[in-house]
């Protein structure tokens, strides 16, 4: 009995699998009918359509870095173009671009992912922030302020201003609960 069932259930495992798509239906690389992901390149920063200017760049560089180096969190700030669609597939878009750069190191593994998009209307969110589950202390009502202020910037084409802004408020914000909910705290 117990290897007529067995064969029964691998009949029904084979008779499914045959109905996959035998073409891929997409990769790490990109989401059907959105903008590939970019590499992480240099300074914690990818910049495809705000035109940062250099030293925004380093500047945002240094101070991303030094979280790094302080163990609190690996930030990346990425401005892209073409991302279709809602705030929904922004998250999503940016929630896929965090894993296929591998952000957040192998030892610590706490991320946040930033991503603005220049070529929506302010009414359609311009400004996404993504913390990963290691910063389970960094909640939605956290992010409110530092969105909103970034947005005021990148709403007027300031987006050296918008940068500098997530730049500060990120440094500032995960240092102050990083001295609460530091390593030798517990969830």
């Amino acid at each position: 009995m117990k290897k007529l069932f067995l064969l029964f259930f691998i009949l029904v495992l084979v008779g499914c699998s045959s109905k996959a798509s035998p073409t891929p239906q997409g990769n790490r690389d990109s989401i059907p009918g959105q903008p590939a992901f970019p590499s992480l390149v240099q300074y914690w920063v990818v910049d495809n359509g705000c035109n940062f200017s250099q030293e925004a760049k380093e500047n945002a560089f240094e101070v991303f870095d030094a979280l790094n180096r302080d163990h609190i969190a690996q930030v990346a700030v990425v401005c892209q173009t073409g991302i279709k669609g809602g705030p929904a597939d922004a998250s999503t878009w940016i929630s896929h671009w965090f894993n296929y750069v591998g952000l957040g190191s192998l030892e610590d593994k706490r991320a946040v992912a930033v991503l603005i998009r220049p070529d929506v209307k302010p009414e359609d969110y311009r400004i996404t922030i993504n913390p990963n589950d290691a910063l389970y202390w960094f909640t939605s009502y956290d992010e409110l302020p530092i969105k909103q202020e970034a947005a005021d910037f990148a709403n007027y084409g300031d987006f050296d201003g918008c940068l500098e802004s997530l730049v500060r408020n990120l440094d500032g914000f995960l240092r102050a609960k990083w001295a609460t909910y530091g390593p030798t705290s517990n969830p």
